[in-house]
């Protein structure tokens, strides 16, 4: 958990890697680091990274409405300023 709009560094190990974000797994849980439109993944899962950058919550126009009737704020993730690979082929917590 953090402040909205702070910038935070995290360490972990990516879990899951699509076409625009990865999904990052460290000792509190998982976050959602959103690299946006036209990004090659230059990560794969099972690196080990850290990253620097602003803390968010996303959520959709459309599901707005609904998503605050039932008390949902937001997917939690991090815009990244930077992404460093500190190591490859590490264990997947699940």
């Amino acid at each position: 958990k953090g402040t909205v709009g702070a910038t935070y560094e995290v360490k972990g190990v990516v879990a899951a890697v699509n076409a625009q974000s990865f999904l990052l797994s460290d000792a509190t849980g998982y976050i959602l680091v959103y690299k946006g439109y036209g990004w090659s993944a230059d990560v794969e899962a099972g690196d080990e990274v850290v990253i620097t950058g602003n803390y968010t919550k996303y959520i959709d126009e459309a599901s707005a409405s609904s998503a605050a009737y039932a008390g949902y704020t937001g997917a939690r993730q991090i815009v990244p300023a930077t992404c460093e690979v500190v190591s490859k082929e590490n264990e997947i917590k699940r």
